[in-house]
Protein backbone atom coordinates (compact mmCIF):
# COMPACT_ATOMS: atom_id res chain seq x y z
CA UNK A 1 0.00 0.00 0.00
CA UNK A 2 3.26 1.89 -0.37
CA UNK A 3 1.85 3.33 -4.05
CA UNK A 4 -1.22 4.62 -2.31
CA UNK A 5 0.51 6.20 0.16
CA UNK A 6 3.72 8.22 -1.97
CA UNK A 7 0.87 8.96 -4.68
CA UNK A 8 -2.42 9.94 -2.83
CA UNK A 9 -1.48 10.55 0.70
CA UNK A 10 -3.44 7.84 1.92
CA UNK A 11 -1.68 5.77 4.77
CA UNK A 12 -3.26 1.89 4.69
CA UNK A 13 -1.91 -1.02 5.99
CA UNK A 14 -1.19 -3.94 3.84
CA UNK A 15 -4.60 -6.38 2.84
CA UNK A 16 -5.19 -9.92 3.72
CA UNK A 17 -6.18 -10.05 0.74
CA UNK A 18 -6.34 -7.97 -2.97
CA UNK A 19 -9.42 -8.23 -5.65
CA UNK A 20 -8.60 -7.00 -9.07
CA UNK A 21 -11.70 -6.05 -10.33
CA UNK A 22 -11.12 -3.87 -12.95
CA UNK A 23 -7.31 -2.94 -15.01
CA UNK A 24 -6.88 -1.39 -18.27
CA UNK A 25 -5.89 -3.92 -20.27
CA UNK A 26 -2.86 -2.17 -21.81
CA UNK A 27 -2.27 0.46 -20.21
CA UNK A 28 0.62 2.80 -21.94
CA UNK A 29 2.95 5.12 -19.37
CA UNK A 30 1.18 4.49 -16.22
CA UNK A 31 -2.43 5.63 -17.83
CA UNK A 32 -5.12 3.41 -17.29
CA UNK A 33 -8.13 2.47 -14.74
CA UNK A 34 -7.73 0.49 -11.85
CA UNK A 35 -10.55 -0.80 -9.51
CA UNK A 36 -9.74 -3.13 -6.51
CA UNK A 37 -11.32 -4.41 -3.49
CA UNK A 38 -9.10 -4.58 -0.52
CA UNK A 39 -10.13 -7.22 2.28
CA UNK A 40 -8.76 -6.80 6.03
CA UNK A 41 -9.09 -8.80 8.85
CA UNK A 42 -9.53 -6.21 11.45
CA UNK A 43 -10.64 -2.55 10.89
CA UNK A 44 -8.54 0.36 9.74
CA UNK A 45 -7.63 3.31 11.19
CA UNK A 46 -10.50 6.00 10.11
CA UNK A 47 -8.18 8.98 9.62
CA UNK A 48 -7.80 10.02 6.97
CA UNK A 49 -11.37 8.76 6.09
CA UNK A 50 -14.43 10.81 6.25
CA UNK A 51 -17.69 9.68 6.98
CA UNK A 52 -20.70 9.57 4.82
CA UNK A 53 -23.73 10.98 5.81
CA UNK A 54 -26.83 12.09 3.88
CA UNK A 55 -25.09 15.14 3.82
CA UNK A 56 -22.07 14.55 1.44
CA UNK A 57 -23.74 10.82 0.21
CA UNK A 58 -24.75 12.55 -2.94
CA UNK A 59 -21.13 14.26 -3.52
CA UNK A 60 -19.28 10.51 -3.17
CA UNK A 61 -21.92 8.72 -5.33
CA UNK A 62 -21.19 11.54 -8.00
CA UNK A 63 -17.20 10.56 -7.47
CA UNK A 64 -17.86 7.06 -8.39
CA UNK A 65 -20.34 7.72 -11.42
CA UNK A 66 -17.81 10.02 -13.12
CA UNK A 67 -15.04 7.74 -12.27
CA UNK A 68 -17.65 4.62 -13.97
CA UNK A 69 -18.56 7.23 -16.51
CA UNK A 70 -15.32 8.52 -17.94
CA UNK A 71 -13.87 4.77 -17.85
CA UNK A 72 -16.71 3.36 -19.54
CA UNK A 73 -16.44 6.16 -22.23
CA UNK A 74 -12.50 5.24 -22.96
CA UNK A 75 -13.84 1.38 -24.42
CA UNK A 76 -15.36 0.71 -27.41
CA UNK A 77 -18.97 -0.57 -27.59
CA UNK A 78 -18.08 -3.89 -26.90
CA UNK A 79 -15.94 -3.46 -24.31
CA UNK A 80 -18.29 -1.05 -22.73
CA UNK A 81 -20.57 -3.86 -21.88
CA UNK A 82 -17.84 -6.12 -20.33
CA UNK A 83 -16.77 -2.71 -17.84
CA UNK A 84 -20.51 -2.46 -16.75
CA UNK A 85 -21.17 -5.84 -16.09
CA UNK A 86 -18.05 -6.36 -14.11
CA UNK A 87 -19.12 -3.10 -12.28
CA UNK A 88 -22.94 -4.00 -11.71
CA UNK A 89 -21.49 -6.98 -10.00
CA UNK A 90 -18.74 -5.67 -7.92
CA UNK A 91 -19.06 -2.15 -7.40
CA UNK A 92 -20.48 -1.35 -3.75
CA UNK A 93 -23.23 0.76 -3.21
CA UNK A 94 -22.65 3.66 -0.98
CA UNK A 95 -23.91 3.87 1.87
CA UNK A 96 -24.22 6.34 5.15
CA UNK A 97 -21.88 5.57 7.65
CA UNK A 98 -19.10 4.20 5.24
CA UNK A 99 -16.32 5.98 4.70
CA UNK A 100 -14.14 7.58 1.93
CA UNK A 101 -10.89 9.33 0.63
CA UNK A 102 -10.81 11.17 -2.07
CA UNK A 103 -7.93 12.90 -3.96
CA UNK A 104 -7.10 14.63 -7.43
CA UNK A 105 -4.53 16.15 -9.06
CA UNK A 106 -3.17 17.37 -12.52
CA UNK A 107 -6.19 19.53 -12.47
CA UNK A 108 -8.40 16.55 -12.12
CA UNK A 109 -7.06 14.06 -14.63
CA UNK A 110 -5.79 11.73 -12.04
CA UNK A 111 -8.36 11.00 -9.45
CA UNK A 112 -8.19 8.12 -6.59
CA UNK A 113 -11.42 7.47 -4.32
CA UNK A 114 -11.37 4.89 -1.44
CA UNK A 115 -14.40 3.55 0.13
CA UNK A 116 -14.29 1.90 3.42
CA UNK A 117 -16.96 -0.34 4.64
CA UNK A 118 -15.87 -1.21 8.53
CA UNK A 119 -18.57 -3.66 8.76
CA UNK A 120 -16.94 -5.81 6.16
CA UNK A 121 -13.35 -4.42 6.69
CA UNK A 122 -13.72 -3.81 2.72
CA UNK A 123 -11.44 -0.52 0.81
CA UNK A 124 -12.66 -0.60 -2.47
CA UNK A 125 -10.56 1.74 -4.53
CA UNK A 126 -10.88 3.69 -7.77
CA UNK A 127 -7.78 4.82 -9.42
CA UNK A 128 -8.06 7.29 -12.54
CA UNK A 129 -4.53 8.10 -14.20
CA UNK A 130 -4.91 10.04 -17.70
Amino acid sequence: MEDYEAEWGLIITKPEEVQNIWSTKNPSHGDGEWIKALLYKEALPLDPFTLITNHNIEQVQSYITTFISNTKNMYPSNERADFLEVINQNSPKIETNYYYYHQSKNEGLDTFMAIYNKAENKVYTFEWHQ
